[in-house]
């Protein structure tokens, strides 16, 4: 099932649907807002399995299309990466999940794994 899944999410990201714009613009697919993340936490139901879901393919494509890169989360897990968004969306609670994602990322970048089974360096 995860092979399913994986290639599911690698065969949709065709290389001119990750571009970016003349501006650095781009569309986000199904991302929600943080408000609506935030009240998602509080009830754990479906839609909070959602959100967790679409963060992990957000991640999965992270990893397959950023160079130099095995595993943006470095030494945390699909949890970590979680709690940071939801502390990033209590902050910034106007923004979006697309947009704390971007964020996580860059802030995740210097710890990353280049490597499989590698470290962060």
């Amino acid at each position: 099932m995860k092979r399913l899944i994986l290639a599911a999410i690698l065969l949709g990201a065709m290389p001119g649907a990750w571009a970016r714009d003349a501006g650095g613009s781009y569309a986000t697919v199904e991302a929600r807002s943080c408000a609506a993340l935030l009240q998602d936490q509080k009830t754990r139901g479906f839609e909070y399995n959602a959100d967790t879901a679409w963060v992990a393919g957000y991640l999965t494509a992270y990893n397959a299309l950023t160079p130099d890169t095995n595993d943006i989360l470095g030494n945390t897990d699909l949890s970590g990466a979680m709690l940071r968004l939801q502390n990033y969306c209590k902050a910034h609670p106007s923004q979006g999940m697309a947009e704390g994602m971007a964020a996580l990322t860059a802030e995740l970048q210097p710890r990353r794994l280049r490597t499989l089974g590698g470290t962060a360096r």
